[in-house]
């Protein structure tokens, strides 16, 4: 059989064209991201100012930032700190366009929340694909039967686009990726259920590519927790320098040299002549367009291309004009609230106002030689604990409180753990049957327990639950001590974040639920905390302890154990608080602009201020209530603690604590309270001794 090319109705390619083999194995001609963008992206109505084709012409200072970005470019991130109104989301667009149309590849865009992502995928990139052509057939609009192209998910032609929210652990870990590209970074959480900055997490998605490109973009908020401007620094710290129309001295435009009336003064070293606004287009002109603005590097060793833009580069009609600028600098000179917005999002600078902390080696210089960690001093007569979780640690603080919520700090500890799995909870359960001595040698227990149920709450619940007696939203257990029984409170909370908080302890919110979704009626609460006016009530009194010239008067005190006797002596240590508390302690302040408390130190530890805030949170609760106890309660506390016998026996308040007791620190047995018990009462009379009883009549 022979075949007869003659019968056929399509044509035939021509065997001596073999343009089509060649290009398919062709490098692609080298293309800019710039370049890709003033030839195929178009603005639209519905998201521009200006519709119509892109012109980078128009805001030439995003040039550089944009070649950067391209392919041919040796770089691995980019960094941008921008105020609003200066493109730089519009540049991540392009970014986006280049990796789907020129230079296709696994791809990454992170936002502040999954609602943002899916907003941002719905308006922008839905947009800018209808209308680029080049990119409306690569992509196939978003359908529920198609699993290959969602809201979140677009398959195109060599790669795939994943859109996450930057409060999702398990949307960061999803895939590998070429380009990891995070907007408003300022705005994502410090830390993700632990496991540390979310925009860390994207970033190490590109990790296993050689040819990888990072890059970050935002508005900076708070100096002490921006990301971008950590970034910034970190890079060679690009700034746009615009020529004088009168001198021609390149110089950046800084707010300081911006006139009341909207005009503009040549810097120092130029002419010193005004500047109108209607010379900003001229001025803005790089040299692709015939001008000689450029970027330039303050550090030009930095890791990578970071650049810094404020609102004063907005082109004419594009942003607020230079008069509108300066009015808005007036307004916010006596108004902390509108400089803090001013700051950032005109500027493009972080805030930092004013400050509210501690001094860690001041406090540290308050810890009182002759009291030892782990011994309840004289005057302190109820415990409580607070613990915060951590991924594989639980950190506890215990203080003891006497009148006038006076605290004690009796011990720091951090016990070695996995929250997120039950199995990981057994050395901290040995711990919490542990008990402690009075300086007179007296057993306590704490009589309430806070537990951080935050990032794991469910595991928390679980474990707090096989503890005790669930009642009214509180698991209750009797733990035997040296042959007494005392009654112990465990809590689960969690810190709230917002700054309008004005008490400390909140009710509580139900979190379990049967296996048909329904909330239990009978459920481990989840306590609020109110974080806020913790800390401001403990930094208010560590603050008015630096002037009390009574020790006895201080309402906030720390064990200073005792000096080494020699270089052999390595018991002493155990006796004072642990390297790294006081620190930790310290290490957050308030911002007075925003009442907001921020780290001081992305990398400072944290636990020992967040377990002191939940072990004062377990002092109030309705177990415990310091703040509503009377002065016969606290005089019951005394009697048993400190007897009358103490006061004849020469006994000082601020006496050397005595060695510890030999005894066990460990409770011997664990009763539960049975669940017909009744709760437990003010004025309840002790058994076998009320009305009716054998002894009853024995007290006439």
């Amino acid at each position: 059989m022979t075949f007869d090319a003659a019968t056929l109705s399509v044509p035939l390619a021509d065997p001596a064209d073999d343009s089509a083999w060649r290009n398919g194995w062709s490098m692609p001609a080298p293309l800019s991201v710039d370049g890709w963008a003033d030839r195929h992206r178009f603005l639209t109505r519905e998201g521009a100012a200006e519709p119509g084709p892109w012109r980078t012409d128009r805001v030439p200072f995003t040039r550089e930032i944009m070649q950067c970005l391209s392919d041919e470019h040796p770089c691995k991130k980019v960094a941008l700190c921008k105020s609003t109104q200066t493109a730089g989301t519009e540049v991540l667009n392009n970014f986006v366009g280049y990796g789907i149309d020129h230079s296709p590849g696994p791809m990454m865009v992170v936002m502040p929340t999954e609602k943002l992502a899916q907003r941002w995928s719905k308006q922008r990139l839905k947009t800018m694909i209808q209308s680029c052509l080049v990119l409306h057939g690569k992509i196939q609009p978003a359908t529920a039967r198609d699993g290959g192209n969602t809201t979140l998910m677009k398959e195109f032609p060599g790669g795939l686009l994943v859109i996450a929210g930057a409060n999702s652990a398990s949307d960061l870990r999803s895939m590998p990726a070429r380009r990891v590209l995070c907007d408003e970074v300022d705005e994502y959480l410090l830390d993700l259920e632990g496991q540390g900055a979310p925009d860390e997490l994207a970033e190490r998605r590109a990790s296993t590519f050689t040819r990888r490109k990072v890059f970050k973009v935002s508005s900076p908020k708070l100096k002490a927790t921006s990301v971008i401007w950590r970034e910034f620094l970190a890079g060679d710290q690009r700034h746009y320098h615009v020529p004088c129309p009168h001198c021609g001295t390149l110089q950046p435009l800084d707010i300081d040299q911006l006139l009341p009336n909207g005009t503009y003064l040549c810097a120092d070293g130029g002419c010193g002549r005004i500047i109108e606004e209607h010379h900003k287009p001229d001025m803005l002109a790089d040299a692709a367009m015939g001008g000689t603005a450029r970027w330039v590097a303050a550090k030009p060793d930095g890791e990578f291309p970071s650049f810094h833009i404020n609102a004063l580069y907005a082109p004419l009609g594009l942003g607020y004009t230079w008069a509108e600028i300066a009015a808005m600098r007036d307004a916010a000179q006596n108004d902390p609230g509108k400089l803090v917005i001013f700051t950032n999002t005109i500027l493009g600078l972080p805030f930092e106002g004013e400050r509210q902390q501690q001094n860690a080696h001041e406090l540290e210089a308050r810890a009182e030689q002759g009291l030892h960690r782990g011994i309840v001093p004289r005057g302190f007569y109820v415990l409580t604990v607070g613990i915060d979780c951590q991924q594989d640690r639980f950190a506890c603080h215990v203080i003891a409180w006497g009148r006038g919520e006076r605290g004690f700090v009796v011990d720091y500890e951090e016990i070695d753990g996995d929250p997120s799995q039950q199995d990981g909870y057994t050395k901290l359960e040995a711990w919490l049957k542990r008990h402690y001595v009075s300086h007179r040698g007296q057993v306590m227990i704490p009589q309430a327990v806070a537990m951080d149920a935050g990032n794991w709450g469910e595991e928390v619940v679980k474990f707090l639950r096989r503890q005790g007696t669930l009642m009214h939203h509180q698991v209750h257990r009797v733990l035997q001590v040296d042959g007494t029984l005392q009654q112990q409170v465990l809590f689960a909370v969690r810190g709230r974040s917002t700054t309008t908080d004005t008490r400390v302890v909140y009710r509580p919110a139900k979190t379990e639920a049967n296996n048909r979704g329904k909330t239990l009626a009978r459920a481990v609460g989840v306590w609020g905390v109110g974080t806020a006016p913790a800390k401001d009530i403990l930094f208010g009194r560590m603050s008015a302890d630096a002037r009390a010239e009574d020790i006895a008067h201080r309402m906030l005190r720390w064990p200073g154990g005792r000096e080494p006797t020699g270089p052999e002596d390595h018991a002493a240590e155990a006796t004072r608080m642990p390297a790294g508390y006081f620190p930790g302690i310290a290490s957050e302040y308030k911002d007075l602009a925003t009442g907001r408390y921020l780290k001081h130190n992305r990398s400072t530890r944290n636990e020992a201020l967040d377990t002191l805030v939940y072990a004062y949170w377990a002092a109030l609760s309705p177990a415990v209530r310091i703040d509503l106890k009377r002065e016969h309660e606290w005089a019951a506390l005394e009697a048993r603690y400190d007897p009358e016998a103490d006061l004849f026996g020469g006994g000082d308040a601020d006496a050397p604590s005595p060695p510890m007791p030999a005894v066990s620190r460990e409770t011997s047995v664990v009763v539960t309270v049975p669940p017909s018990a009744p709760k437990p009462g003010r004025g309840t009379p002790p058994a076998g001794r009320g009305f009716g009883s054998d002894g009853w009549s024995g007290r006439l």
